[in-house]
Parts: C-alpha cells; sequence; structure tokens
C-alpha cells in the first residue's frame, strides 16, 4: 500500500481574478496575473486498508470525516474532486497548509490542484493535458 504526499504552492493574484463569479469573467474574460510563493499545501493520501467497516472514507483537514460515500463529504472541495475521478477504493486523506484556510493566498485552488496530482499518482495515472481529458 503506497502513501502519496504532494505539495502545492499557494499563489497571490496580482490583478484580474473572479474566475469564479460569472458576471465578472463573462464581462472580464481571461486577464489574470500571479505568480506563487515558497509556502504551500500538503496533501497525503493513501489507500484505506479493508479492515475498516464503518467508512470508505477518511478526510482530515481542520474537521476530519469519516463516511460511507463520497456523497457524504461535507467539504465541497475533497467531495467534488472525488466525484469527479469516479473512484471505487476506499482513501484516508490529510490536509495541512503552511498558511492559516482563509488568507487569501489561493489555497483552495492549490488544495484542488495537490489533491488531483496525489489520486493520480495513488493511481499510476499520468496527469497531463492530453490524459486528462474528459
Amino acid at each position: 500500500m503506497n502513501m502519496i504526499i504532494t505539495k502545492t504552492p499557494y499563489r497571490i493574484s496580482f490583478f484580474g481574478g473572479g474566475s469564479d463569479y460569472p458576471n465578472w469573467y463573462n464581462y472580464y474574460p481571461g486577464k489574470v496575473i500571479s505568480t506563487t510563493i515558497n509556502k504551500g499545501v500538503y496533501i497525503s493520501c493513501r489507500e484505506l486498508p479493508n479492515f475498516f467497516k464503518k467508512h470508505k472514507f477518511r478526510i482530515c483537514y481542520s474537521k476530519t470525516e469519516e463516511v460511507l460515500s463520497v456523497n457524504q463529504i461535507k467539504h465541497k472541495v475533497f467531495r467534488e474532486v472525488l466525484k469527479y475521478l469516479k473512484l471505487k477504493l476506499g482513501l484516508e486523506i490529510h490536509y495541512d497548509g503552511e498558511l492559516p484556510a482563509r488568507s487569501g493566498m489561493g489555497s483552495s485552488s492549490s488544495v484542488v490542484v495537490g489533491l488531483l496530482n496525489a489520486l493520480y499518482c495513488l493511481q499510476n495515472k499520468d496527469n497531463n493535458k492530453k490524459t486528462s481529458k474528459r
């Protein structure tokens, strides 16, 4: 059984942004300048051993969730990434950040990138533009 650990840097946007607000990006498309810093988000994940019967997924961030199905996961980012990948195996996922949550450093996008990289690696899948199109 493998454990995968990723580190994804936080990003800082200098101008632009609002990519999650349609009334912004429909009017101001594609103008963002950003960079990363030397602090990041760590994601560790491993396949959950078969002897765990009370839960199939264990997600640890500022809270710990132990659930039987992906749809029961309360943390939106973890739930939606796992739904997107349609994984069948049970997982234990831990999130740790070098900066506090809601610091404005783009941590949610860093979590998504780190989580996708970790899960693709756990499945021995190549994560590039050619293989990750759905």
